[in-house]
Parts: structure tokens; C-alpha cells; sequence
């Protein structure tokens, strides 16, 4: 059984916020586990002000931030979410760099899985994530669930899992592994099929030598549904479907995702870091371009 016991639930109170706290329900009712719904305040910015501010623009700046905490604790203890019991709901106020609070309050608890909507900017969000998801996706080690369009969807949207596809990475790094394990763990926990997907950038289609080169594509992809079984056979997967395609990951797994109506996409993330970081791969895209939520592990 996949041991999701703690969720932690970070709110802006945005419609996509509201959105993703469906699915959380879902999974908190489904595992009987306990959640931290998380607000955090930003600082005030207030450029007006220097290093010259009089002690009453001080008690100014106090008595605005006593406001803003009041305000955002009646709406966090007011925000619904409906399904776990109420005595495993936490709801915690912080203040700070969002993307800071939320990796120090996950780190601070044994926390299995963070939820959270990313906030991309209009026709911009197939370019880039909201700040604050990609910083806590990068400084993280905890699983993390993210839905780059779950604003599109209902108020109540559909939060059954009955497929999910799973980016697959043909070594046997233990990363790789981990991520393989999760998704099977996650599609057995919820008797979902699950269809394991790997891209050849190599065999991107090319229409001036497609037909050439179909005995070189028919062996690179033998090659690889030999590692992917492999692999699957080390965790323990049986049953699984499989699609190797060429072309870029993104669209590879994009495409299986509606192929297969996938409820959910699960990716690893790298573990190298430096000056590009953990999403230097494609983790990021898989992201921006999924249909459906992404968990990355």
C-alpha cells in the first residue's frame, strides 16, 4: 500500500486552489489520512517606506498586518473542504516567502505528499509555472502534486483514478525506480490500469526517412520495451500496458495521457542539482503539457 498518511495542502484561495482541494479530499478520504491546509501570508511590500520610517509609520505597518492576519485566518478556517474528518484537517497560517514556508512547513512533518495548483499566468502557462510551484518542486524531495489546468474544470471535478500513466526512464537509477514503484503502488491502491510510457527523442518522426528507417526503429524500440520490462519486473509490476513512441517526452507522454484517458501522470524529478537544478530535464514540460495532474516523485 502506497503510505500517503499526511498531506499537506498549501491555499491562495484562488479557484484553482479551491479546485485542487477537491482531489485532496478524495485522497484524504480514501486513505483515512490526516491534512494541513496551509495559508501563507506574504511580506508587505511597501517601497514607499526606507530606513527613515517614523515609530508611527511602524505601529501603521503593524496595525495593517494585524488586518490582513485576521482576514486571512477567518477565511482559512472558513475554507470547505469537504470530505475528511474535520478532527484531521490542520489549518496552519504562515507568513513569509510562500515557496520558502511551504518546503520549510513540509520538511518540518513527515508530510508524503504535497498538493498544489500551479498558477500560470494566462496564455503564458504553457511556458512557464507560477513561481511559487516551481521553487517548491525544486527544493523538495517530497512527492508533489500538481494540476496545471485545473482551473478549466468544474467546481467538482471528477477525482476517480482509474488510469495512470507512468514517464519512464530506462535505467535503473534508484530514482527511477522509486518513481516506477510510486505509480504502481498508487494504480493498485486505487485497482487503476496502468500504462508505463517512454520516449525515443531519436525516432521523432521525420517524414523524409520514416520509411527508411523501419528496421532501426523496430529494433530501438524492442531495446527499449526490453528495459522497461526490466524494470517494471524489479518492482514488482505486472499487468501493465506499455507505449514507446518517438519524439519529444513531453508530447510522447501528453499523447498517452489522452490515449489512455489518464487520471493521472506521474514523472520523476532529477536529483541534480546546480546552477539549472532539479527540472533541468523535462519534468517541467511533462508538467506545463499534461491534460490531467501530474505527481512528480
Amino acid at each position: 500500500m502506497l503510505p500517503i498518511s499526511n498531506i499537506l495542502l498549501p491555499t491562495d484561495f484562488s479557484a484553482a486552489s479551491v479546485t485542487t482541494a477537491h482531489y485532496a479530499a478524495a485522497l484524504a478520504r480514501h486513505y483515512n489520512c490526516s491534512m494541513t491546509l496551509l495559508h501563507v501570508m506574504p511580506p508587505l511590500n511597501l517601497p514607499h517606506l526606507d530606513a527613515f520610517a517614523t515609530a508611527a509609520c511602524a505601529a501603521y505597518i503593524d496595525e495593517i498586518l494585524d488586518v490582513q492576519r485576521s482576514a486571512a485566518r477567518k477565511r482559512l478556517d472558513s475554507f470547505v473542504i469537504d470530505g475528511p474528518d474535520a478532527s484531521k484537517v490542520n489549518r496552519t497560517l504562515a507568513e513569509g516567502d510562500p515557496a520558502s514556508e511551504i518546503v520549510r512547513i513540509a520538511h518540518s512533518k513527515p508530510f508524503d505528499l504535497i498538493m498544489m495548483a500551479t498558477k500560470g499566468c494566462g496564455l503564458f502557462r504553457r511556458l512557464i509555472l507560477g513561481s511559487v510551484t516551481a521553487k517548491v518542486l525544486h527544493d523538495t524531495h517530497i512527492p508533489v502534486w500538481t494540476g496545471v489546468h485545473v482551473e478549466e474544470t468544474n467546481a467538482s471535478p471528477n477525482t476517480e483514478i482509474r488510469s495512470v500513466v507512468c514517464a519512464v526512464a530506462v535505467n535503473e537509477e534508484p530514482q527511477n525506480l522509486e518513481t516506477l514503484c510510486w505509480a504502481s503502488n498508487m494504480a493498485s491502491e486505487f485497482k487503476a490500469r496502468l500504462v508505463l510510457v517512454h520516449a525515443i527523442p531519436s525516432l521523432q518522426f521525420n517524414p523524409s526517412t520514416y520509411y527508411f528507417d523501419t528496421e532501426f526503429r523496430k529494433v530501438v524500440v524492442s531495446q527499449a520495451k526490453e528495459q522497461v520490462t526490466a524494470m517494471a519486473q524489479k518492482c514488482g509490476v505486472v499487468n501493465a500496458g506499455m507505449d514507446i513512441d518517438g519524439g519529444t517526452v513531453a508530447d510522447v507522454v501528453r499523447s498517452a495521457a489522452k490515449t489512455h484517458n489518464a487520471d493521472l501522470v506521474v514523472v520523476g524529478r532529477p536529483t541534480k542539482t546546480g546552477i539549472v537544478g532539479r527540472l533541468q530535464t523535462n519534468t517541467y514540460s511533462i508538467i506545463r503539457e499534461s491534460p490531467c495532474p501530474v505527481v512528480s516523485v
